[in-house]
């Protein structure tokens, strides 16, 4: 009899996980104007990281007046975001959320997950 449970018990420890595999880099979108000296890192497809949460893209929308924005994608580890000082929010796949501190002049990003 023992022999037919070993088997079943090594079979029934193993547990199905499924992770996402996120793009990881530094870019930007729109008019850059030293696009020709520098690399975007995202356009290596290599550069990849490993999450059970969510894909994320930061974006620095700059200042007024900018014609480009610069972004960060990478994995999100968890399920909220602090948007505020004292003000989290629970994140959802498909949504973005702008972020603002209490900095002078305050800093501000895009979250999109």
């Amino acid at each position: 009899m023992q022999r037919y449970l070993s088997p079943l018990l090594l079979f029934t420890t193993f547990k199905a996980t499924t992770a996402l595999i996120c793009l990881q880099c530094n870019g930007w979108q729109g008019d850059y104007p030293l696009r020709t000296t520098n690399l975007n890192t995202c356009d290596n497809l290599n550069n990849h990281c490993q999450t059970d949460f969510y894909c994320v893209k930061i974006t620095d929308p700059m200042r007024p007046g900018v014609s480009y924005s610069v972004y960060k994608a990478d994995c999100w580890s968890q399920d909220s975001l602090t948007i505020s000082t004292g003000n989290t929010t629970t994140v959802a796949d498909g949504q973005c959320y702008d972020y603002r501190d209490t900095s002078i002049p305050p800093k501000r990003y895009r979250y999109c997950f």
